[in-house]
Parts: C-alpha cells; sequence; structure tokens
C-alpha cells in the first residue's frame, strides 16, 4: 500500500510538472498565432469512414455500452476481433478486415468511447482496464461466440494483454502488435531512463484539461504529427493518405471523444485493477512488433518468455502504426500463426 501511495504521488508530481511547462508553451503559441491555435474545421463523415469495401457496420449491447464496429466476412467462420489503439479507431484494421474477410469472421470494434461506441461518462474511473477487458469478452458473447483470436494494437494490446491474462479460456490464440506485456513494461521502464523519457505524454495525459486543449489545437495537428511526424513517422508513408488523416480527426472533433481517449492514460495511473494471477500465459502468442517505433523500445519484449508460456516474437521493418505502415508483411504474419 505504502508503495503505492509513493508511486501515485511521484507519478502526479511529474505530471504536474509537465502539465505547467506544456500550459507555459501553450499560452506562448496562442498568444503569437491565436488564429492558428484556435482554428477548426467544421467536418463532415469522410468517405474513408464510409467506404463499403471494408466491412459491414454493426452494433452489439453490453451490459454498459452499445459497441460499434465492422466486420467483414461470414458469421458462424471463426471470429477475429481487432482492439485499436490511441489515436485511432476501427479504421486502422481496414487492411486486415479486407485481408481475413474470405475465412474468418473479422471484427474490429471501436473501444469504450472511441469511434460509434458509448461514451459511458467523461470520469476517469469508467476506463479501468478491467473495465475495458469486460467490454471485449461481453462483445465476443454478442457476437455469439465462446471464444476467438484477439488481435491488438497499442491500447489495443494492451488491453488484449489485460483480457487474455483475466480470462485466458475466452481465446484460441492472441496477436500483440507494439503493446507491451504490462510486466515487461513495467520493469523495463524502471531500469531504463530512455524509456521514460519517451512515455513523458503518458504523466502528462494524468492532468485535466490541458492535454484535450494541446491535442485540439491547431486543428487537431496532433493526428498529423503522430503519422507523419519525427516521432510517429512511417516508414511507408504512401500507405496512410490525407483523407486517412482527415477520417482521425473527425472522430476526435466529436464531443466528448477526445476526453474519453485520453482518459485511459488517468485510468492507467490512478485506478487500481484487481491483482492478476502469477502464472503464465498459456494462450498461445504472437508479437509483432514494427521495430521503427520511437516511442516504445523493442528491447522490452526480451523478457515475454518469463510471463507467455508459448510466445512468438516476429520483429517488421515499420513504426509504430505497424498493421498500416507494413500491411503486407502483418497480414502475412498473421495468417501464418493462425494456420500453424
Amino acid at each position: 500500500m505504502l508503495s503505492r501511495i509513493l508511486q501515485l504521488v511521484a507519478c502526479i508530481s511529474i505530471a504536474s510538472v509537465l502539465g505547467l511547462l506544456i500550459a507555459l508553451q501553450l499560452i506562448f503559441s496562442a498568444i503569437t498565432n491565436p488564429k492558428k491555435f484556435f482554428s477548426k474545421e467544421k467536418r463532415k463523415i469522410p468517405l474513408a469512414i464510409s467506404k463499403p469495401k471494408y466491412g459491414k457496420h454493426g452494433l452489439v449491447y453490453t451490459s454498459k455500452l452499445a459497441v460499434h464496429y465492422v466486420a467483414s466476412g461470414t458469421p458462424g467462420k471463426p471470429l477475429i476481433l481487432f482492439l485499436h489503439g490511441f489515436p485511432e479507431f476501427w479504421f486502422s484494421w481496414r487492411a486486415q478486415l479486407k485481408e481475413f474477410g474470405n475465412d474468418y469472421y473479422a471484427v474490429a470494434m471501436d473501444n469504450r468511447g472511441y469511434g460509434d461506441t458509448t461514451i459511458p461518462s467523461l470520469n476517469y474511473k469508467d476506463y479501468a482496464k478491467d473495465l475495458l477487458a469486460q467490454d471485449v469478452v461481453e462483445v465476443i458473447e454478442a457476437l455469439g461466440y465462446k471464444s476467438c483470436t484477439l488481435v491488438g494494437h497499442d491500447w489495443g494490446g494492451v488491453i488484449a494483454w489485460h483480457t487474455a491474462i483475466s480470462y485466458p479460456e475466452k481465446f484460441d490464440k492472441l496477436v500483440i502488435l507494439n503493446g507491451p506485456h504490462p510486466r515487461c513494461f513495467q520493469e523495463y521502464l524502471r531500469s531504463h531512463l530512455s524509456q521514460l523519457k519517451k512515455s513523458w505524454y503518458m504523466l502528462f495525459f494524468i492532468v485535466p484539461y490541458l492535454p484535450e486543449i494541446m491535442l485540439s489545437c491547431s486543428d487537431y495537428q496532433f493526428i498529423n504529427r503522430a503519422f507523419f511526424g519525427k516521432v510517429g513517422s512511417l516508414v511507408n508513408r504512401e500507405n496512410i493518405s490525407m483523407e486517412d488523416i482527415e477520417a482521425y480527426k473527425y472522430i476526435f472533433s466529436r464531443p466528448g471523444r477526445l476526453t474519453a481517449a485520453v482518459n485511459y492514460y488517468r485510468a492507467k495511473f490512478l485506478c487500481v485493477d484487481k491483482p492478476q494471477p502469477d502464472t503464465k500465459l498459456t494462450v498461445p502468442t504472437l508479437v509483432i512488433w514494427g521495430e521503427e517505433d520511437k516511442v516504445l523500445e523493442k528491447e522490452m519484449n526480451q523478457a515475454l518468455s518469463r510471463y507467455v508460456e508459448n510466445v512468438t516474437y516476429r520483429g517488421v521493418r515499420a513504426s509504430h502504426w505497424v498493421q498500416q505502415d507494413e500491411p503486407v508483411e502483418v497480414n502475412r504474419l498473421i495468417r501464418t500463426f493462425m494456420q500453424s
């Protein structure tokens, strides 16, 4: 208990300092170029989202939410469920929906508070990992399945790890893309200052209001930076168009969506999850890692075998956005794993 309190105090202290520094930067930007800082375009639903070629849109109802999803394939075939990361929504799996719809029932859902899924509230407590895991299990059951292959990227990977560890009987196989195992990440963060520096934004997101202001200023310019900036920079830039960028901006410009997404980080540090078993995860697992990731260091995966009994690691020359950056290779790796 004492260590938890000290950890929380340290996180809040660092977040406060970061908040002060970024607040000063935001004030300076607003004063020096107010037109750019406060600019916001009015957006309609982009064509990129509404194209029927990616799959059929639908809703399933859990005990708490109406969960939006896009599905490709025939219900009854083996289910492969995709969980997206931040700042994304179901659309980040468009290349996988097209690839796997012939042989599987491929479903990409909008996570809690994202896209067209219900925003339960704007209280960070409603975004704790235990609740996110419960969402996944209830979606599987609402789709009429007892188990599935679960695929998660970034925050979707975090949710996938947590759900598979908590409910291993629900998953035939697990595929993780640039989403660190929770124990590996914690241990690596404590011993590697370089990763701690790259994770500064996670702590900053604890601060109320300021993250939303920073992320929405200059017409959601953070989306452009995420995919095309020095940190996010795609290896294959041609695989994400400006039309795709507009789709992401549309999603996060809708009321409450940005706060819901940031609340995942607030809950990560401020909520206490139920204790998880110390035993190794037995679900067969494939970890695909875009090794040009500038935010999450690939070396944290070296300890995976300590926590996962049957795990395969495959590095790809791609950025953090690996399934969009190198879709052909990612699809090949997933298909090979599914058929093994």
